[in-house]
């Protein structure tokens, strides 16, 4: 797999870097977000801790892929920023069962 960053934009409010780019795989399935989170870092300097993927999107039948991602300066801005799926709650008995 082989990332083509195509612009890395700096947002120093949130303390985070805005990367867009291009994932080739040839002859691989689509590579997963921890793969992606690994070469994102690798690419970046930055820790594996504090990468948000946001977006991989693939036509039917391509090798490439369209990136969004979001570099951290830590994992803490991370957990504050990003947002958290919810827990599904366990469904409620019905009362006077």
């Amino acid at each position: 797999m082989e990332l083509k960053i195509v612009s890395a934009v700096e947002n120093p409010l949130l303390k985070r870097k805005h990367i867009v780019g291009n994932l080739v795989f040839p002859g691989e399935k689509t590579p997963s977000n921890k793969d992606v989170v690994v070469a994102v870092a690798k690419a970046t300097g930055g820790k594996e801790d504090a990468v948000a993927v946001r977006r991989i999107e693939t036509a039917f039948g391509s090798t490439t892929a369209a990136l969004d991602a979001y570099v951290y300066e830590s994992k803490e801005l991370l957990d504050k920023t990003e947002a958290r799926p919810k827990k599904k709650e366990a469904p409620k008995p019905a009362e006077g069962s």
